[in-house]
């Protein structure tokens, strides 16, 4: 989540054009998430740029909260290719597998449609006025979505990722 707003046509008074303030520093936050076919949202949030070290922790909890298999699409950023990434999940291949969504197709990442969800109808036009501001609101947020398994299954079957069809590769 960054502090620029994700400007989105508003209402205003005719004649008045509505203003936005933002702070010219670009202050983000990273998230790592996930999402279960069930309507799960698992997610991390840090102050600074994700390592492979936390992708692993986040990979770690996922294993512990989730019985069974777990089946792992995501894109080709570079932490998800990182060695100590690629020993860890050598090392757990017996629960979990892992399949690459095509570069610049966020329409087949369910965590792209799920993350669209707050920035274009909870938080548009959102100017955090300091870095705490952009956390607490993450901190509000993710968990209001966790809390409605509904919304993130709809979210999900909106998506062109075949299921199935890359679980059974």
């Amino acid at each position: 989540m960054q502090s620029r707003p994700n400007v989105r046509r508003t209402w205003s008074i005719r004649g008045k054009r509505p203003q936005m303030s933002m702070k010219e520093a670009r202050d983000k936050i990273s998230i790592v998430s996930a999402v279960s076919e069930d309507g799960e949202l698992f997610f991390a949030i840090k102050y600074e740029s994700m390592r492979d070290l936390d992708i692993i922790t986040f990979l770690e909890q996922l294993l512990f909260e989730i019985r069974g298999f777990v089946c792992v699409f995501w894109d080709n950023i570079v932490i998800h290719r990182s060695e100590n990434v690629k020993k860890f999940l050598f090392d757990h291949n017996d629960r979990m597998i892992t399949r690459r969504i095509p570069a610049y197709s966020p329409e087949f990442n369910p965590d792209e449609w799920i993350w669209n969800a707050p920035k274009y109808q909870e938080l548009p036009n959102f100017c955090p006025a300091s870095k705490e501001e952009l956390w607490h609101t993450a901190e509000e947020t993710l968990p209001e979505m966790k809390g409605d398994p509904e919304r993130i299954k709809k979210i999900i079957m909106g998506t062109k990722l075949p299921l199935l069809s890359l679980v059974n590769i």
